[in-house]
Parts: C-alpha cells; sequence; structure tokens
C-alpha cells in the first residue's frame, strides 16, 4: 500500500474521533476521582433509588461541564434506555419563565408521543409538568433536566426554578436537575425559596491545564498500533506526531491560539484545519500544518486594515505609537505632526507630505476605525485638535507591517540595516517588475518605516526601566521624595507630611482613618529606603521568596489631639520583636513646630502566606533579613494587654458591601477600611461633640472581595451625657443621623442621645448564611472635644 494511501486513511480515521465527542472524552471515564465518575454516581443512584435530585457544574467557559454531561447522559441512555428522558433547555432560549415551560411541556410531548398545545399557558404548563412527573415516577422513570447557562435561569422571579424544584418535593416524582454555570456563585443568585429546595451540590470544573492539552492531543492524534493501518507507517507517523508535540515553536501555537479560544470546541476546530492540511505525499503531519490552520482560523481586522494602508498612514500610525511610549497617551492631530516632522528630520529618505495631505490620511485612519476620539465631547471642536489615541497595539501594527500587500522590501529578513542607503541598495538590486506602480520613493518611504519601527521596538524593550521607578535595593540615608530620613542610629525612620484638604472631617481635623492611612504609608516607605522591599505591598525579599505577606494581628491607637488642615507633622517609625513569629512597629505623630505628641500607634504583624491564606511561622531568613532594624523602644506601655470581649446578636449593627476600592495589592481589605466601618454605628451628632481618644483592634482573618461585612456595637458602661446634646423635641432622633451610601441594611442605630456611653466595643464579622466569622475585635474610648 502507498503512501498516500497510508495517510489519506490516517487522515479519515483521525477526522472521524474529532468528530466523536465519545472518543475525544473516553480518558475522563477512566479515573474514579474525576467529574465523570462523580456527577455519573450521583444521577445513577437517583435512578436506581428512585429518589431526586439536584446538582451543579460550575466552572470557566472551555473547562469541559457541558462535554461531561453529555458523556455521562448518552452512557446512562445506553444503560437504561427506557428509563430516563432528558429535557435540555439554555439559558440564552428559554431564560423567560413561559417559553421554559413551554419548552419542557414540547420534549416531553415528543418523548411521550402525546399532542402538544402551542397555545397552553403558563400555569396550563405547569401543571402538565407536575402531572408527567408524578406519571414518571409511577412507571419508574427519570426525568433529568439539563439547564445550560444556568444563571440566567435565576433571575427574575425565578417561577421556572420554583415550580420545578417544589414539583421534586412530592414523594411520586423522580427527577434530577443538573444546572451548569460559568458563575461560581450561581448557587447564591437563588431565592430563599428556591434555595431551601435546591440540595447545594456542586462539582467544581478548573480549566485544562497545558498536561491536559497535551494528553489531549496525543490521545486524538496518535494512531492504534493494532489497527487497518501498517504497523511501521503507524509507528514512525507517531514518532513524528511526539517531536511535533514536544517542539517548543508548536507549543507557542496551541498557547497563542487557547489564549484567544481556550474552549476544547475550538480546540477541535483547529485540530480539524491541521488534519486536513497534511500533505498526502510526505504521509505525515508537520509544523506547518499546524501554522497554515492558525493563519487561517485566527481573524485578525485590525492587521487586514494596516495592510490597505497608505505609506503615509503607516506613518502617522508610528508616530502615534511613539507618542504612547512616552507616556503620552492622548495626544491630538498636531502632536502626532510635531512627531512626523521628527521621524522625517532624523531619517530624511521620503518626501514630507503637506499638512492638508496628513490630515487627509488621519480622517482615513478615523474611518477605518484604527485610531478614535478619547470621548464624545468636543464635536464642535475641528478634527485638528481634537484628543485621539491609537486603538492598534505594537504587535498588531509590527504584524500588519510584515504583511504589508505591496511591501517593496523583504521586512522578514534579519539584516543589519546601517542606514537607508542599505534599503535603497535593496531596492536597486530588485526589478521593478516585482511591485507594479512602486517608485523609489515609496520603497525608500516604507523602508524608513520599517526602520523607525525596529528603533521603537527597542525603546518598547528599554521602557519599563524609563518609565517606571525602580524600587532602592540598598539603603537610602535621605528620601527627598517622601520627605524622610533615617534616625535612631540608622535603623528608624522619620518623614513629613502636611495635612491634606482630603483628609479632614466634618471638624476640620484629621479623621482616625487618615491618621491610619499616614502610619501606613510611613511605615511602607521605611522598608523603601531600608532596601528591603520587594515586589508586593510591604514584604520583603526574603517574604517574597517563601510566598509571605504580613497583616496586622493587633494594633493600639491614642490620639490626645487631632491634627488641622494644613498642619505640618512629624511621624516617626521603627520595629521590634514581640516574639518567635511576630514583628512589632511602633509610631509618633508630633508637630514640626512644637514638638508635642499628637498621637501614638503599637502594632503587632504577623505573617500569612500569598496563596494558601493561612498564617505562617516567619522563617529564619527572614528573622535574619529585618532583625538588624529591631530597636527596643514601645511607643505605648502595656504590659498586660486588655482582651475584648465578643459581641452577641443582641448588639445593634449595621451590614456594608464590599467594593475593588477596598482591596488593596494582597487581594485582601485593608485594616484601615475597618474603622470606616466601625464608626458607622455610633451617632453622628455624638461624634460633632466627642473625639475618638484611643482604639485597640485585634485581627481574627482577613476580608475578601465576596464578603459582606456585618458591624457590631455595644455599649461598656451606662454613662450619661447631656453636654453638647441637646435635642429638640420635636425633632425625631432617627432625622438626625445619617449613614454612608455603603450600608445597605441595619438593625437600628446606637442608643439615644440621652444615654451615651464613653466606651465601646465594635466586632466587623463576615455575614454568612450558616455561620458569622470574626473579622477585628475593637474598643474603643471616646472623650469630650476642648471647646
Amino acid at each position: 500500500m502507498g503512501i498516500e494511501n497510508l495517510a489519506e486513511k490516517a487522515q479519515i480515521l483521525i477526522r472521524s474521533r474529532l468528530c466523536n465527542p465519545n472518543f475525544i472524552f473516553k480518558p475522563l471515564s477512566d479515573s474514579p476521582d474525576s467529574n465523570y465518575s462523580k456527577l455519573k454516581f450521583i444521577i445513577s443512584s437517583s435512578i436506581i433509588e428512585a429518589c431526586n435530585n439536584s446538582i451543579l457544574l460550575l466552572g470557566p467557559r472551555g473547562s469541559g461541564k457541558v462535554a461531561v454531561l453529555e458523556l455521562v447522559l448518552s452512557d446512562l441512555l445506553e444503560e437504561y434506555p427506557d428509563t430516563i428522558t432528558v429535557i435540555r433547555l439554555n439559558g440564552l432560549l428559554h431564560s423567560e419563565d413561559n417559553s421554559a415551560l413551554k419548552e419542557i411541556a414540547r420534549q416531553l410531548c415528543m418523548e411521550h408521543h402525546l399532542l402538544f398545545s402551542k397555545m397552553a399557558s403558563f400555569d396550563d404548563n405547569s401543571q402538565f409538568m407536575i402531572a408527567m412527573l408524578r406519571e414518571c415516577g409511577l412507571a419508574h422513570k427519570t426525568v433529568i433536566f439539563a439547564l445550560d447557562e444556568f444563571d440566567l435561569f435565576a433571575q427574575g422571579k425565578q417561577r421556572l426554578l420554583y415550580s420545578l424544584l417544589d414539583a421534586m418535593q412530592s414523594v411520586t416524582s423522580q427527577a434530577v436537575v443538573v444546572g451548569v454555570s460559568c458563575r461560581l456563585d450561581a448557587d447564591q443568585l437563588l431565592e430563599k425559596r428556591v434555595r431551601s429546595r435546591f440540595s447545594h451540590r456542586k462539582l467544581l470544573f478548573l480549566p485544562p491545564s497545558k498536561e491536559d492539552v497535551q494528553r489531549l492531543l496525543e490521545h486524538i492524534l496518535s494512531l492504534p498500533m493494532d489497527s487497518s493501518l501498517a504497523h511501521d507507517y503507524a509507528a514512525e507517523f507517531n514518532e513524528k506526531l511526539q517531536s511535533i508535540l514536544a517542539d517548543e515553536r508548536f507549543k507557542e501555537i496551541i498557547s497563542n491560539y487557547l489564549n484567544s479560544n481556550s474552549t476544547t470546541n475550538h480546540l477541535l476546530r483547529f485540530l480539524f484545519i491541521a488534519i486536513s492540511n497534511m500533505e498526502l505525499k510526505s504521509g505525515f503531519l508537520s509544523l506547518e500544518n499546524f501554522k497554515a490552520a492558525l493563519s487561517s482560523i485566527q481573524r485578525q481586522p485590525k492587521q487586514e486594515c494596516i495592510k490597505d494602508c497608505s505609506i503615509l498612514e503607516l506613518y502617522i500610525l508610528v508616530c502615534m505609537k511613539r507618542l504612547e511610549i512616552r507616556e503620552q497617551n492622548s495626544y491630538n492631530f498636531s502632536s502626532v505632526m510635531k512627531e512626523y516632522k521628527s521621524v522625517h528630520d532624523s531619517f530624511p529618505t521620503s518626501d514630507y507630505y503637506a499638512q492638508n495631505v496628513c490630515l487627509r490620511a488621519f480622517e482615513h485612519l478615523l474611518q477605518r476605525e484604527l485610531i478614535c476620539f478619547t470621548d464624545n465631547r468636543g464635536h464642535s471642536q475641528s478634527i485638528e485638535f481634537r484628543q485621539v489615541k491609537l486603538v492598534v497595539s505594537y504587535a498588531e501594527l509590527q504584524e500588519g507591517l510584515k504583511s504589508y500587500r505591496s511591501c517593496p522590501i523583504d521586512t522578514n529578513k534579519k539584516e543589519s540595516l546601517s542606514g537607508w542607503h542599505a534599503h535603497a541598495h535593496i531596492w536597486n538590486s530588485r526589478t521593478s517588475s516585482s511591485r507594479p506602480g512602486w517608485t523609489r520613493t515609496d520603497a525608500l518611504a516604507y523602508s524608513s518605516i520599517s526602520f523607525v519601527l525596529k528603533h521603537f521596538e527597542k525603546e518598547v524593550e528599554r521602557a519599563p526601566l524609563q518609565i517606571r521607578q525602580n524600587i532602592p535595593t540598598k539603603k537610602q540615608l535621605v528620601d527627598y521624595h517622601r520627605q524622610g530620613l533615617i534616625i535612631e542610629e540608622g535603623v528608624g525612620y522619620r518623614q513629613t507630611v502636611v495635612i491634606r484638604s482630603y483628609e479632614v472631617g466634618s471638624d476640620k481635623t484629621a479623621t482616625l482613618e487618615s491618621i491610619r492611612n499616614l502610619l501606613q504609608e510611613t511605615a511602607l516607605n521605611h522598608v523603601w529606603v531600608s532596601g528591603l522591599l520587594s515586589n508586593g505591598f510591604g514584604a520583603t525579599h526574603e517574604m517574597m521568596k517563601n510566598d509571605l505577606i504580613r497583616v496586622f494581628s493587633r494594633m493600639q491607637v491614642q490620639v490626645d489631639r487631632y491634627p488641622i488642615w494644613g498642619e505640618i507633622m512629624e511621624i516617626g517609625t521603627w520595629v521590634g520583636a514581640p516574639g518567635k513569629n511576630g514583628m512589632r512597629r511602633d509610631w509618633l505623630i508630633r508637630s514640626q513646630a512644637t514638638g508635642h505628641v499628637f498621637a501614638c500607634a503599637t502594632s503587632t504583624w504577623v505573617m500569612m502566606n500569598q496563596k494558601t491564606r493561612r498564617l505562617s511561622k516567619m522563617p529564619e531568613e527572614v528573622m535574619a533579613e529585618i532583625s538588624p532594624w529591631f530597636i527596643e523602644k514601645q511607643a505605648i506601655q502595656e504590659d498586660v494587654p486588655e482582651k475584648i470581649s465578643k459581641l452577641d446578636s443582641k448588639a445593634k449593627y449595621v451590614n456594608s458591601n464590599l467594593k475593588r476600592i477596598d482591596l488593596n495589592m494582597n487581594q485582601h481589605v485593608n485594616n484601615v477600611k475597618y474603622v470606616r466601618w466601625m464608626l458607622e454605628t455610633i451617632p453622628d451628632l455624638f461624634l460633632e461633640s466627642h473625639k475618638l481618644s484611643s482604639i485597640i483592634l485585634e485581627y481574627r482573618r482577613e476580608c475578601g472581595g465576596s464578603n459582606i461585612v456585618q458591624s457590631l456595637c455595644e455599649s461598656d458602661e451606662d454613662g450619661i451625657l447631656n453636654s453638647g446634646l441637646k435635642q429638640n423635641n420635636d425633632t425625631s432622633p432617627l432625622n438626625r443621623f445619617s449613614l454612608a451610601s455603603e450600608i445597605m441594611e441595619g438593625n437600628g442605630l446606637l442608643g439615644s442621645l440621652d444615654n451615651v456611653p464613653l466606651r465601646y466595643t465594635h466586632l466587623l464579622q463576615t455575614r454568612g448564611e450558616t455561620k458569622n466569622e470574626e473579622i477585628v475585635r475593637v474598643k474603643d474610648h471616646m472623650e469630650e472635644k476642648a471647646i
């Protein structure tokens, strides 16, 4: 048998595999711990034991949720052909309750050979579904509902889900609901009445790893050794395939394709095109087959537009990209023309186009949507003065230039170009017939664009070092930009700050939140100038090597008086060692003019693993790195730490939803935010005449972006403060309070104005469905403001 016949048979075999989902996902059924085995066990148990069940398949798109579900259903239909009815719904098509029930009724009628009425109402279809579930249960038949895009069904009144899950509560019904969603919080979208009827079983699907993709490619593309194909041919085919799969160029092709098309179906389509490109004469797959498949399947509209641009339009695009590398993200036509003149003066190899001609080319780029206006304002302005931006990346511009249809030279050649005369020599060595319509001027112009782009590529590589300040790796005695310097024999740090307008509250003094922000900023600057700061939020080099970050475990702040707007303050800070696994940091805030100490603070830090989010012991290398900076001195003397009791459900509370702005670089809520949430439970009118003089915080756990924070508060004493809180009898106390816009719901405010204590205990906790988890315990002390 000839090589071409063998290659054709191999091509047909692999194509048939790509069209057979059972073969593609067969490896999933081999592992007992796979989601396939778990899902099949749950559904088959429901069939055998004649019980109802519900489960959610959650994971990102392309992780194989639907493929596993279809594989399980096909296997179960073979094992129990007469006892299973499958109803398939998709949230994109049937998210409206009426259409979904109508589709369920239609599929049930088709499955059981009944007449379907298109004119039936929602109630009629609902009663029909309930009756069919009852009849199927009596006949020992299981109805499986496969709800794709499950999160779209969990919108509105959710009548479909309620009707379906409520019908499954009957003893006679026998059904399984399988929801598929790419939203990991799909079960949280359910209403309470629906959630109470859901079994809360979930299977999590992770996106395929590189190893999974590699095994899938080998499984699909390898030829069987015991097939009708010649043994020698199959062995050689598999050997060449292994060399291709191990090639770094092939891995880059697969990686580039999966970055834009991560689903398994797209990968199968890509492989189908690559197999179709296989040369039958050679009889084997090659790397060029996959390159051709990638170029044919990936459409690059921006590159297509660049191919049709004129030489002048290419010049303008390159000039705009040069402006962006200088962090000039928006510019107008005049700025581009200045850059164009600068480029032309540096490389005078082509004609200099007039400004009105350049303006026409500029308008043409706007029409092609290669550039666009930064906003919709300024329609009355002329185009020359409106701000624009480039919507083409450097890679797209480079690839578009390389594939330029009228290119007079081979830009893919990696030549060492010393100047434009080299380009001219290349052009002179070619015949003009190879590029009809091109003149020597066009060739030189295009050559200059290529040369400018090559120089621009070098600028891009150097850009991160030029436009970003490097983190210092050596100790600095003075930091002029932050107005800080090293003190305390080279281990302490002092910084001068000015109280800004946005750091003061309604009483014209700095807020406690602003003071804590200044303390935190000073601590980070101390690590910065010490040369210990790594690429993290206050983490040192050894901490980053061990995947560690710092978190607060306890903090105490005592404020004698609050600075006012414009006051110049000096903040001194130093570190110490309270124990083996922690670190202490202290602060003193004093007036630069008088030297009076306004506030002092002390804190204890511990280590947390950034990946596991669990507390960790301090490694010896981290201790050795920071121990030379320790000072045995405390800003607040506290022999026995004051204990903070936990509040119960009787305390007053308010709930706050988190926002993205509340998270810091460590992907949890910054500790300063807790003070603001804690103060929300105290009446505004009381805070107008009283100030917070001291506060102690004990941190229990971190708070993430998906939590709802509940702030509880309870008084420690029954002191009565009447001075400064005279209440108008005609005004309700609740009308005189204001809460932040983040507060969604609460259990009232803290007491009345006639009975206000001076000490409060606070508790911040995450509100959950089953239990609440503590974030931080707080104890504060209030005192009257000086008149």
